[in-house]
């Protein structure tokens, strides 16, 4: 490890452990980050200490960001829903043959020529290399026609799985905005709510909860203050008991119907592995030591400013969500 090598990685304080190291396990991420072009005014200075002073106190909607879903292809969310509805042939569609304004020319050229032509074999050599899981969906129709379920199953096992989390992070952020859409707060929990108890290590969500408008509101208030507790959404699951959730039961029977969800989609095969089983999150996450480190005027961007910060992240946080409530606020 000491004569590891990566690019812009640097790895300190090694120590042995007890426990090997696997995915998840770290504690957060740090962040050194500089935002350029910001329109200069009189007061944009104390607005961002404000702002950050509010982030630090209170925190920001903890939302899956965009890469959770496709930066340039923001849709493994609806192929995941469509493979647990089991309707492959629109899965298929959606992930071989829908464009985005945001992936590349040649992409977008060899999809619409598809969509538009339904030509399998024009489609496989068209397509270039670097689509290759796209390719092999192709191959398998023209060997298979109409076996739009082995189609989906050339996919690797990890990537499907991905799929179908990126449905239930969906579905969390949904549950999230109506929240915020109807007024409620997102820092001062409602009966009905659940909050959890926050570990004493790492300040993570934890299964002790409560529903709140009870017999603890009173000690459940304390503990928010004190960041020892927080106000939680179910990431749901085939595990997931919505009678334990009475407030999101009610928001959840808005969703079924904005979204056109089957509520019964839940006992799909797809979803009926121990992976999917479900858990808790946050509904807001808090930066550990925000601050401002430079605020000088940007040497890109003529007559603009540009900013500094440093910031870390408990794991599972995006820093983009962070970002974004930084720049809407100021």
């Amino acid at each position: 490890m000491r004569r590891l090598k990566l690019r812009d990685i640097f790895i300190r304080n090694i120590q042995p452990s007890k426990k090997s190291v696997k995915l998840g396990s770290h504690r957060g991420n740090h962040f050194t980050i500089i935002l350029r072009n910001i329109k200069n005014s009189r007061d944009l200075r104390e607005n961002i200490n404000n702002n950050i002073s509010f982030l630090n106190n209170y925190g920001f909607p903890n939302y899956f960001g965009l890469q959770r879903f496709g930066s340039f292809r923001p849709n493994s969310h609806i192929v995941g829903h469509c493979l647990i509805e089991g309707d492959f042939k629109k899965a298929f569609e959606e992930y071989v043959s829908t464009t985005y304004s945001t992936e590349l020319p040649e992409s977008k050229r060899v999809r619409r020529n598809l969509r538009n032509d339904k030509n399998l074999e024009k489609a496989y050599k068209t397509f270039p290399n670097s689509l290759n899981y796209e390719k092999n969906m192709i191959l398998h129709l023209i060997e298979n026609p109409g076996d739009y379920k082995g189609s989906l199953n050339t996919l690797p096992s990890a990537l499907k799985q991905l799929l179908v989390s990126s449905f239930q992070s969906f579905l969390f952020n949904k549950m999230l905005t109506l929240r915020v859409e109807k007024g409620f707060s997102l820092f001062k929990p409602i009966k009905g709510d659940v909050i959890s108890i926050l570990d004493d290590h790492h300040g993570n969500v934890t299964k002790v909860k409560y529903i709140y408008g009870k017999m603890y509101d009173e000690y459940l208030d304390k503990a928010i203050k004190l960041n020892r507790a927080v106000i939680i959404l179910p990431i749901i699951g085939n595990n997931t008991n919505l009678d334990d959730f009475p407030l999101v039961k009610q928001l959840l029977e808005e969703i079924w119907t904005q979204e056109k969800i089957d509520k019964n989609i839940f006992s799909s095969e797809y979803f009926n592995k121990p992976e999917f089983k479900g858990s808790l999150r946050a509904i807001t996450a808090k930066p550990i030591g925000l601050k401002m480190i430079n605020f000088e005027a940007d040497d890109v961007f003529t007559g603009k400013k540009k900013i500094k910060l440093e910031f870390s992240l408990l794991k599972g946080v995006y820093a983009t969500m962070l970002i974004r409530e930084l720049i809407k606020q100021s």
